[in-house]
């Protein structure tokens, strides 16, 4: 009986753990697909950037979503756990620029032909500037 209830934790523990590493590694992806996109933009290679645009963005014609000078920015923090339902999945980042100034976005993702593509970028958070000067 002892034995069987070992047997039943294993077996659940086991369960829970596969089904938080799909859904980590899953998040992860869409991660790296908005690290991606901020790192094309930084290098000034906008045309790589379009490329993971919804193919909705693409036929309108649409730009780059986040106007940057190459080499702008510092680094990009993921703020909060992806959201993801289906083939939808929601990403909350700040990015770092060189001069500290750190807004936060929320990244919008939908899965197309297996990877996942940029839908829209929503400024979240602006920080003020400086009373000292600067940002």
């Amino acid at each position: 009986m002892q034995l069987k209830c070992y047997y039943l934790f294993f077996l659940e523990v086991l369960i829970w753990g596969s089904i938080l590493s799909c859904s980590s590694s899953n998040n992860s992806l869409q991660w790296t697909a908005v690290q991606q996109y901020c790192q094309y933009l930084n290098n000034g290679e906008y045309s790589k950037a379009k490329d993971l645009h919804t193919r909705d963005l693409r036929q309108r014609g649409v730009g780059v979503l986040l106007a940057l000078k190459p080499g702008a920015i510092k680094k990009i923090l993921l703020m909060q756990s992806t959201e993801t339902i289906g083939q939808e999945s929601i990403v909350q980042c700040k990015i770092v620029y060189k001069n500290d100034f750190d807004p936060q976005f929320s990244v919008e993702l939908k899965k197309e032909d297996g990877s996942w593509k940029i839908c829209s970028i929503r400024l979240l958070k602006q920080p003020r500037p400086s009373l000292w000067g600067g940002w």
